[in-house]
């Protein structure tokens, strides 16, 4: 079934513009479900305005990761001959940003702390399972919230999901699609050719951070400020210095760097974590 574009507006970010395929991705009941779930947990009992939600944080984060995604790809130098996926690597990203928060069960990480402590009777089942898929996938850790998100985008209803919204073949280009995406969630890929944008969906400074940040800072009152465009702007590949040479001479790995001039721009971001 066609979806038509949607211009969604937001009260940080305004206008923000959705694909019919991700029209057909955000009206499924697991994105929807995610209007009942406070982005700050219990926070609302001290900080009255903070009632906005995880749906609400999720379309932030999903405009500010195709930012960073299109200005990446504008200096990838794997663009576009590197990626073989059937949909391009910026609706990649966004889808990926769509699905980051799917995880999060009620009160956001209040409720999962809960789970993952001694308090829940289940909790060593779920802390041995994080530490298992952690040490198999070579990662220090997992935020449940996190490996939960990766389990329901490789689930076979969201693949049928993928495939109907992105009018793929078959199932095989859906499940390919559902894998980066959950590489992605959870910090990393396994396709070099998306080395380099994996920390827009996780990493130090990635979009769910800067979303975060700026809504939670309206609706909060806590003033903080950091210049996300500039941030953006200085977003650069580069190539891990002790290997630089011997990727030029096979196949090069780009990852994730900020120029020089940008530096000021991440402490910004800094700062303003420490204040929020």
């Amino acid at each position: 079934f066609p979806a038509q574009p949607k211009v969604l507006r937001d009260a940080v970010w305004g206008n923000i513009h959705l694909s019919g395929s991700e029209v057909v991705i955000l009206d499924s009941p697991i994105i929807q479900r995610l209007r009942n779930i406070g982005n700050l947990g219990l926070a609302s009992l001290i900080f009255p305005g903070a009632t906005h939600s995880r749906f609400e944080h999720t379309l932030g984060v999903t405009y500010i990761s195709g930012k960073m995604a299109n200005a990446i790809k504008q200096k990838d130098p794997l663009h576009p001959q590197g990626h073989t996926l059937p949909i391009d690597v910026v609706s990649l990203i966004r889808l990926a940003a769509l699905f980051h928060d799917t995880g999060h069960i009620f009160y956001s990480h209040t409720g999962e702390k809960y789970f993952s402590s001694p308090h829940y009777s289940r909790s060593k089942k779920i802390s041995l399972a994080k530490s298992q898929v952690a040490k198999s996938l070579q990662l220090d850790s997992i935020d449940l919230g996190e490996l939960l998100s990766a389990c329901i985008i490789t689930s076979n209803p969201i693949i049928q999901l993928l495939q109907i919204a992105f009018d793929l073949k078959d199932t095989g280009e859906a499940t390919k699609i559902a894998n980066c995406c959950a590489e992605l969630i959870l910090g990393f890929s396994s396709r070099p050719e998306f080395t380099l944008y994996a920390p827009i969906i996780n990493g130090p400074i990635d979009a769910d951070k800067c979303d975060y940040l700026a809504r939670d800072a309206l609706q909060t009152g806590v003033p903080v400020l950091f210049d996300l465009e500039r941030l953006i702007e200085k977003m650069v590949p580069v190539t891990l210095p002790d290997n630089a040479a011997s990727n030029r001479a096979k196949n090069p790995i780009f990852y994730l760097g900020i120029q020089q001039s940008g530096v000021a721009s991440v402490e910004e971001l800094t700062l303003s974590r420490r204040f929020m």
